[in-house]
């Protein structure tokens, strides 16, 4: 998978995360997606309050073999990661009333849904199973030198390598949907965070979220294979 792209960029080192790298996954999981996703980051949601959804969504990923990091060669820190969620459409946010789940954390899955089509993920990718590039996160001081390119490119080798030809993602950040685009990414579905109306609260959650991020899209690639 590694091929002669790692060239292009030297001082990292890209490849399939593996259970020693759970804890650093975890933690740029919670430290730096956290921290960066605009409607995570707007709710206050810190890596306390990483959710044992996505816990279990890391866990699944690297057991599975769809999570890639990049690794910065001169310190061996793992500075970004992107993971891989597949599963039966019926089965995507369909827990985000769980009272369980924290407040905020619930708040999120809904306004992730908001973005499906109102038959869900099945009006996408009919009765197949999905697969969602997700957890992206890179820390900002390696930003801007195309890590986040070379994740997208690797994990649409993994979805090809499984037997997916299309690729979804849901992504609030403007930064990320740019670089979707670039790589051949169409959205499906888009929404202006100062019209989204929370429905648990009623009201606008996200009204006050900073420039540049001003919508929340639902993001696809089709025939990789």
């Amino acid at each position: 998978m590694d091929g002669n792209r790692s060239s292009l960029l030297p001082e990292y080192e890209f490849r399939i995360l593996r259970k020693e790298d759970v804890a650093d996954m975890l933690n740029v999981l919670g430290e730096v997606y956290m921290n960066s996703s605009p409607i995570d980051s707007c709710l206050g949601l810190q890596s306390k309050e990483l959710s044992a959804a996505r816990v279990t969504t890391a866990h699944d990923a690297v057991e599975d073999g769809r999570s890639v990091g990049a690794f910065e060669r001169r310190t061996n820190d793992l500075v970004a990661i992107a993971m891989g969620t597949i599963g039966n459409p019926s089965q995507l946010y369909q827990n985000r009333d769980d009272g369980r789940i924290d407040f905020r954390i619930r708040q999120v899955m809904h306004c992730l849904r908001s973005l499906l089509p109102s038959e869900g993920i099945n009006g996408i990718t009919g009765d197949k199973d999905y697969f969602f590039i997700e957890g992206l996160a890179c820390q900002i001081r390696h930003a801007g030198r195309g890590i986040a390119t070379e994740l997208f490119k690797r994990m649409e080798t993994i979805a090809c390598e499984k037997g997916y030809d299309t690729v979804l993602a849901i992504s609030p950040s403007y930064y990320v949907q740019r670089i979707a685009a670039k790589q051949g990414y169409v959205s499906l579905n888009e929404m202006l965070f100062r019209d989204y109306v929370d429905p648990l609260t009623g009201n606008k959650a996200f009204e006050n979220i900073e420039e540049p991020h001003q919508t929340i899209s639902l993001l696809a690639k089709y025939n990789l294979c």
